[in-house]
This record gives C-alpha cells, structure tokens and sequence, in this order.
C-alpha cells in the first residue's frame, strides 16, 4: 500500500515536469549500480538522458540535451521531495 502511495506521488510529479518543461522524467530504485523503473514516463524519442541521484535509494533520470535544464528540473524535483516524506 505504501509503495504503490509512493509510486502515484512519483507518477504525478513526472506529469507535472512534463506539463511544467515539456521533458520526460522517470524515477528508479537504486539497488547497487542497478536502476531499476519505479515511475514516471520514458519519452518515444531518443534523447540523451542525465542520472541524477536523489538519495541512496532513488534517482531521476531526465530526458534532455540541455544539462543546464536537467539541473533546473533536479533541484525543483528536490526541492518538492524535500517537502515530503521519502
């Protein structure tokens, strides 16, 4: 139950991104060097993306060309996280 309160937030963060910046975002469990899917959307484009490391569990790769925007998203991504229980 909790996990699947937690991936919704997760979901509904990665529609605001895209509705806020117009680029796809997906979370992942970190397990190792292993990211693994938990939320969010992966564009039909290929782009580059940016792995950014939230906390030891969980990262955000963004889909971007721009790593001043991918620095942009990370730290409003944060910055709403920080707000809210992880």
């Amino acid at each position: 139950m909790v996990r699947e309160i937690y991936t919704s937030k997760l979901e509904e963060l990665a529609e605001k991104i895209w509705k806020e910046f117009g680029v796809s975002v997906w979370f992942a469990e970190i397990i190792g060097k292993r990211w693994s899917y938990v939320a969010g959307s992966v564009s039909s484009e290929i782009l580059p993306s940016l792995r950014f490391k939230i906390n030891e569990n969980l990262g955000l790769v963004i889909e971007c060309d721009s790593e001043e925007l991918a620095t942009k998203i990370f730290n409003y991504v944060k910055s709403i996280l920080n707000n809210d229980v992880l």
